[in-house]
């Protein structure tokens, strides 16, 4: 889902929101562990965005934001205890 407000033709914000699952593997001395979890992660992305309006129908843009990462339904495969931390 992927919503913008523009506050001038130029000024907007853009809020964007997914989910998606990830799985966790061994890497390096812990390899053999093999999968190691699942977790599920919903990233939601407020920006803040510049639109250029001089170029016709090509409308580009800069912008900058934040995220904020949020884990959940975290299940274990071959650890015995999984615990990924939200984080920005």
């Amino acid at each position: 889902l992927d919503i913008s407000y523009f506050f001038t033709d130029n000024i907007a914000a853009e809020l964007i929101l997914g989910t998606t699952h990830a799985n966790i593997e061994g890497q390096g001395t812990i390899r053999s562990a093999g999968n190691i979890g699942k977790v599920w992660l919903l990233p939601p992305t407020l920006t803040l965005q510049y639109h250029f309006t001089d170029f016709g129908a090509f409308k580009p843009y800069i912008g900058a934001g934040v995220n904020y990462t949020v884990f959940y339904n975290q299940d274990t495969g071959s650890a015995d205890a999984l615990k990924v931390k939200n984080t920005f």
